[in-house]
């Protein structure tokens, strides 16, 4: 089994992608990174967060 989680908190991807909790929330306001709501807690997909740069990378190499 992977260790890689699922499921990513706010912080984990913040760091990831170096972002602040408020880049995040833009994105998610814009709907180019939508993240999970379970009960209170706001989770991203890992596979999404992925495609999400993925996604940049193809744009500044268009």
């Amino acid at each position: 089994m992977s260790t890689t989680p699922l499921l990513l908190t706010e912080k984990e991807v913040g760091e990831a992608l170096s972002v602040s909790r408020s880049a995040l929330r833009k994105l998610w306001r814009e709907g180019r990174l939508v993240p999970l709501k379970l009960g209170r807690s706001i989770r991203y997909p890992a596979g999404d967060v992925r495609a999400f740069v993925e996604g940049l990378i193809t744009e500044q190499r268009g």
